[in-house]
């Protein structure tokens, strides 16, 4: 019975792991609109995924930093030529194929930004992504990832949403 046992238990932890991800990427072809205010940007967004796989599936939590830089259709002095920081958590769901690609979706937890002199929170938003992991140690991901914002300050509301592409290399270590 113990043999038993300690074959069932090794079983288990060879299909399963804890994985930790930590990516670099560009986002680009963004968009973020407050109002009649629309901004097209672009910008540098690093992060870190932490999760656990079993067998082909994988849950984890995704935490992000953005730097956005925009470039305002009307009201230069809320956009134009400034920056626009982003920090969001996510938690995602995905699958990770035997061939060398893998695919999740997500959904924001919260986040928060800034620009300016305005504060933003109360972030939402969602991410869908995949991946090619036919590299020894580098994945190539890209990801679309849609935000929302729901308070700021000063002020109370805010309708401030956007989207945009992310591509970014990661290595994924999993132990």
């Amino acid at each position: 019975m113990k043999k038993l046992l300690a074959f069932f238990l090794l079983t288990i932890s060879a299909y399963g792991s804890i994985t930790f991800e930590p990516y670099l990427g560009m986002s680009t072809g963004g968009e973020f609109e407050e109002n009649d205010i629309k901004s097209l940007f672009q910008g540098p967004s690093y992060g870190l995924k932490f999760g656990a796989q079993y067998t082909y599936y994988f849950i984890g939590f995704d935490y992000r930093v953005s730097s956005f830089a925009g470039d305002s259709n009307k009201d230069p002095s809320k956009f134009e030529d400034r920056t626009f920081n982003n920090e969001q958590y996510f938690v995602f769901l995905g699958y990770d194929f035997p061939a060398p690609f893998k695919v999740w979706t997500g959904a924001a937890l919260g986040g928060k930004g800034s620009v300016g002199d305005f504060d933003y929170s109360e972030g939402s938003g969602y991410l869908v992504g995949a991946a090619f992991t036919g590299l020894p140690i580098v994945s190539i991901n890209l990801e679309w990832v849609s935000w929302a914002y729901d308070k700021v300050d000063p002020g109370s509301n805010t309708d401030l949403e956007g989207s945009h592409l992310l591509f970014s290399l990661s290595t994924p270590v999993k132990f």
